[in-house]
This record gives structure tokens, C-alpha cells and sequence, in this order.
């Protein structure tokens, strides 16, 4: 059964009988009610004096007795009075209290799925943009990482850079002071 046809307000109600004779049943009535068109008559059938229309459907429910004066058949002669009830036997079907509050856990039930759907849509949402900062954050790492060795190769090769300056000039130096001396040391010509 489709949600759609559960939350109906329309039904057909089909009454059957058959006499002592026959061995199959005959419809005996079929009426078209609106669900919405019920009147509650009351409690019990004892507290209600006010005329019925000819041939009128009560609904004996577990709250009360309803009728719907509007989904009679149109061939209606006028009122009848109602007398005295001859069976104290009834069949209890569904109320219209319990059928409503079917009805509301059916809303409910379907509101639930509907925010399931979106809570897992929102969840995967979350888990996308949180897979997306993980591999964001796994980059910068690895590029803080990198620059860390840059910076360590830099300041590694700065100093090798002026090691090599200091042993150039103090070779200069040396070079320097080695002319000197043999320039001293030569003879002078003249």
C-alpha cells in the first residue's frame, strides 16, 4: 500500500448479505464516503433523538457512532426517527481519533525518512569538505616540510659560502704576503 492511498480520506463502503436461502452473498449497498464528512452522533445511540435520514449507515467505532448525511444515495423519502436499539451486539472497527493519529505517524514516519535523506546528504557533505581540508592540510604539511629543508639547505649553504670566503681570502692573504716576500727578497737591479 502506497502512502498516497493510506492517507486517503475517500473509501468505499460495501455491505453484503444474504438470506437464509441463497449460498452466495449479494451487495446490498455501496456508498462512496468522504472520511472528512463524518458527523459524530455520539457515545451511544440511547443519548441521540434527532431524526436520521431513511436508510442511514452508522459507524460504530471505539469512540463513538459517526454518520456522513452527505454521502447518502439520492433517492432519500425523509427522516426516519430512530427507536429502540433490538441488538446490544456491535462490531468494533478503527476510530477516527486512531485512523487520524495513523494518520500522523504516517506524516511522521515519512517527515523521518525525509530528514534521514538529508542528514546523510549533510554527513557526506561533511565527510567530502572534511576529505578535502585532510588532503589541504597533508599539502601544507608537506610544503612546510619542504620549505623547512630549503631553509635548512639555504642557511647549510650560506655558511659553506662563507667558509669558502674566508679560506679565499685568507689564501689571497697568504698568496699576498708570498709575492711580497719574494719580491722583497729579489735583488734589486739597478
Amino acid at each position: 500500500m502506497s502512502p498516497r492511498v493510506g492517507r486517503s480520506d475517500e473509501c468505499i463502503l460495501r455491505i453484503w448479505t444474504r438470506d437464509g436461502m441463497q449460498e452466495d452473498y449479494a451487495l446490498l449497498v455501496e456508498l462512496k464516503m468522504n472520511l472528512r464528512s463524518l458527523q459524530f452522533i455520539g457515545k451511544n445511540l440511547e443519548d441521540f433523538y434527532h431524526p436520521l435520514p431513511q436508510n442511514c449507515v452508522l459507524l460504530h467505532l471505539s469512540d463513538g457512532i459517526y454518520t456522513s448525511f452527505t454521502d447518502l444515495p439520492g433517492n432519500e423519502s425523509g427522516p426516519v426517527v430512530l427507536g429502540e436499539q433490538t441488538s446490544t451486539h456491535s462490531e468494533h472497527g478503527s476510530s477516527f481519533d486512531a485512523l487520524m493519529q495513523l494518520a500522523n505517524l504516517d506524516d511522521c514516519i515519512q517527515d523521518a525518512f525525509k530528514v534521514r535523506e538529508k542528514l546523510e546528504e549533510d554527513v557526506s557533505a561533511l565527510l567530502s569538505e572534511s576529505q578535502t581540508q585532510r588532503n589541504r592540510r597533508q599539502l601544507l604539511a608537506e610544503r612546510q616540510e619542504n620549505l623547512a629543508a630549503m631553509k635548512s639547505a639555504t642557511i647549510s649553504l650560506t655558511r659553506q659560502k662563507s667558509q669558502a670566503a674566508k679560506r679565499r681570502e685568507e689564501l689571497q692573504k697568504s698568496l699576498q704576503m708570498r709575492r711580497d716576500t719574494v719580491r722583497a727578497c729579489e735583488p734589486d737591479d739597478e
